[in-house]
């Protein structure tokens, strides 16, 4: 007849290689399911950046077709506003020779 303390090692040694194997198997699959879960995050967005630009284009055709029906003038935007990579000033010479030129005007009548 076996031991008791035998037979109790037995049982926990089994339920630490059970446990050990289970954990195992959770280490291989959890790296293909981070996976799956960043292919669905990728997927969500692009599908939601398509929906958003949808609706802007539909609210868009809305817009315009409720400015027709009231017959309000319709404008386009034909170029894209730019902006020039150096400063813009006044040309302070001309300025000044203008305004001199006013006020000399002035002094006169």
């Amino acid at each position: 007849m076996p031991k008791p303390t035998s037979r109790r090692s037995a049982r926990v040694s089994g339920e630490y290689e059970a446990r050990y194997n289970q954990l195992r198997s959770s280490a291989e699959t959890l790296p293909k399911i981070d996976m799956e879960f960043t292919q669905l995050n990728r997927d969500y967005e692009m599908q939601k950046r398509q929906y958003d630009a949808l609706v802007m284009k539909r609210e868009t055709a809305n817009h315009d077709r409720e400015a027709r029906r009231r017959g309000v003038a319709e404008f386009r935007i034909i170029d894209l506003p730019r902006v020039t990579p150096n400063p813009v000033a006044p040309n302070r010479l001309l300025l000044l020779g203008g305004s001199s030129r006013c006020l000399s005007r002035r002094a006169r009548a």
